[in-house]
């Protein structure tokens, strides 16, 4: 058994399941690539209730807002990355208010 063991597998620690959120928001982005944005939103909506404090499950729904062009959601969503310390968002949120209303047409594709 010792043998068929790796160095990683066995140095490494052992996560359990329940608290691996890297699987998850893997999964995320999986839905959001088949374009299963519903499902994908639901999906985040559930790991945001078990990973309240996670910057990455705010940013994942801000993409999911974009897509759906609601864009006061994805605001609050890159708000809610953003004071949870994730720079990207903040840098988006401040760009996004330097446009204001200006919806480069995306009017036109609804």
């Amino acid at each position: 058994k010792e043998t068929q063991e790796s160095y990683h597998d066995e140095m490494e620690q052992h996560i359990p399941a329940e608290i691996d959120p890297g699987r998850d928001i893997a999964k995320a982005y999986r839905l959001l690539r088949e374009k299963k944005w519903r499902i994908a939103m639901i999906y985040l909506d559930h790991l945001e209730i078990k990973y309240q404090n996670w910057d990455s499950i705010y940013m994942a729904k801000a993409i999911t807002h974009y897509l759906f062009h609601e864009t006061e959601f994805m605001k609050k969503a890159l708000s809610d990355a953003c004071q949870k310390g994730n720079s990207m968002a903040c840098d988006d949120l401040k760009n996004i208010k330097k446009l204001g209303a200006h919806d480069f047409g995306l009017s036109v594709i609804d």
